[in-house]
């Protein structure tokens, strides 16, 4: 008798623990992806991919016309970009 009631106990410890680590791990994705889209927002941060066109002959190759900031608050640098109509980069730095 005493074997079934440590069996049940313990059953309820481990959905009390498993409930538990659903409820906090969906609140950290949560959390972590809200943080993440203001943080975009507010520095309107691009990947990499919005920094180039596909060309058949050269590849990749930098989009004109393009303006927008390069890196963000946990790199080195953020500097906004802009190319121009021949694809050439310009940066201007700004100090933090």
């Amino acid at each position: 008798m005493k074997k079934f009631n440590l069996i049940k106990k313990d059953r309820l410890r481990i959905k009390i623990f498993l409930k538990d680590f659903i409820v906090i791990t969906t609140l950290s994705i949560f959390t972590f992806l809200f943080c993440d889209a203001l943080l975009t927002k507010i520095y309107r941060v691009r990947g990499n991919s919005k920094f180039f066109e596909s060309n058949e002959i050269a590849g990749f190759i930098n989009k004109r016309e393009f303006v927008g900031r390069f890196g963000g608050p946990l790199d080195d640098f953020s500097n906004k970009i802009s190319f121009d109509n021949y694809g050439t980069r310009k940066s201007n730095p700004q100090k933090m």
